[in-house]
């Protein structure tokens, strides 16, 4: 991959807006390893939606690019999933063109928004059948627009042009463009964690499972009375030094098995629903990935195994020195970009409904 980036300019720049961590990632030839990576921490637990956390990821993003060298100011950027309301909803079989319209409709109900203040875009999931009838399940998903057009300006200020805005799980599924198989994939993120189905880089299945990395350190710190900072630290030294500690164990215990409970009900779902193979692996992304013993106790309560993924391998990129590299997925799949981009939409924003249009799941 990098031999075709020499002649090209400069690549995007990805930037991942995390519950917890902003990550931005840029493929170069010139850079060592292949890639520039660049981090910072988003301070504070308020709301995703709320203006302490808008201006706490302003300032990560600000400082996280002072601290790479980046060349060019194109940017791709996820946007924090707790940000996003998702919704699944069935629709009579129809066209790609014409489920826009239809989405309209669903979009008026969710409770406790009005069309006027949000961004909606959707992404049809594949065929299911419903009896004797087949319907389109598509993916409903809509996000505060005062929000966004607060962060977007903040990326002008900052002299930034936004080639397009994603959410975290079609950004993370552009890591598996190559792969030509279904995979289930967990992303143990800081605000929650979720479930998907990927192929050739595209959303067959998502569903958020439940509490992030943040709320099991909260409980980590409220059972052993703990700084929420040293509970992190704590659960990762387990997970890297090997050493058990029931207390902590017994913090989360009943988290991680609601988890794994759920993820349990995703598979069998998506393999009544979309008449696909049961997946017996999974791969993780996401901080937590880095615990093996989370991976451990959500697989067993699921009936499958997780184990981490590295994005730096399966995107063809120099593998980075990095002891979890499976963090940095998103930014590094909004970097590598794989699908070509005409000069006169650099500087258009785009949406996960205004791209090519999706292949059907079988």
């Amino acid at each position: 991959m990098l031999d075709s980036l020499t002649s090209k300019g400069p690549r995007p720049i990805g930037v991942d807006v995390g519950r917890s961590t902003v990550r931005m990632a840029q493929l170069s030839a010139k850079a060592p390893g292949g890639v520039v990576m660049s981090h910072a921490t988003v301070r504070g637990t308020e709301p995703c939606d709320s203006e302490a956390y808008l201006d706490a990821a302003i300032g990560a993003v600000r400082r996280s690019i002072g601290r790479g060298t980046f060349a060019g100011r194109d940017v791709r950027i996820a946007l924090p999933t707790e940000l996003i309301r998702f919704k699944s909803v069935r629709l009579p079989d129809m066209p790609d063109e014409e489920i826009a319209e239809a989405i309209k409709w669903e979009t008026d109900k969710l409770p406790g928004l009005e069309p006027q203040d949000i961004i909606s875009q959707h992404i049809p999931l594949g065929r299911v059948r419903q009896g004797e009838e087949t319907l389109r399940e598509v993916l409903v998903m809509c996000a505060p627009l005062k929000w966004i057009e607060s962060f977007t300006e903040a990326m002008d200020r900052l002299k930034l042009e936004v080639r397009s805005l994603e959410v975290a799980p079609t950004a993370a599924a552009e890591a598996f463009f190559r792969q030509t198989e279904p995979r289930l994939v967990v992303d143990f993120g800081g605000g929650s964690t979720r479930a998907m189905i990927v192929e050739r880089g595209e959303v067959h299945f998502f569903k958020v499972l439940g509490p992030g990395q943040l709320e099991m350190d909260q409980r980590v710190a409220e059972r052993l009375r703990l700084s929420i900072a040293d509970a992190a630290e704590t659960r990762l030294a387990m997970a890297t030094e090997g050493a058990a500690d029931r207390r902590v164990q017994e913090a989360v215990r009943e988290t991680v098995a609601e988890i794994g409970r759920e993820l349990s009900l995703c598979i069998r779902y998506y393999t009544a629903s979309f008449r696909g193979e049961r997946p017996e692996t999974g791969l993780a992304i996401g901080g937590g990935a880095a615990l093996q013993s989370l991976l451990d106790d959500v697989g067993e309560a699921a009936g499958i195994t997780l184990t981490p993924f590295n994005p730096f391998q399966a995107l063809g990129v120099e593998h980075k020195e990095d002891d979890c590299p499976w963090r940095s997925t998103v930014a590094l799949a909004l970097a590598s970009d794989p699908k070509p981009i005409k000069p006169a939409e650099a500087s258009k924003p785009t949406a996960p409904s205004e791209q090519a249009p999706r292949k059907e799941a079988a």
